[in-house]
């Protein structure tokens, strides 16, 4: 598979909901947009890849090991 186009549909294949169409779409709206839009996607993407875990009470994504959410003092116990 080396084929950029067909690869770059394959990985989108890959998230919920994402059929061979839609992919398809998706990657040529990707290819189409300037080059600081893929490179921005990208970044954005690494970056909560690297910084972002899930919360140890609720398992929301956040940076911290609790998230503002479930550390905020008036939060309540009964409610999440």
């Amino acid at each position: 598979m080396n084929d950029p186009l067909v690869q770059l549909i394959a990985e989108l294949k890959e998230l919920p909901g994402i059929g061979e169409k839609t992919a398809t779409r998706l990657a040529y709206f990707i290819l189409r947009q300037p080059e600081r839009y893929a490179e921005s996607l990208a970044q954005a993407i690494q970056k909560a890849r690297r910084g972002l875990h899930t919360c140890e009470e609720c398992c929301n994504f956040t940076e911290e090991a609790i998230c503002p959410i479930c550390s905020d003092p008036q939060r309540s116990e009964e409610i999440l």
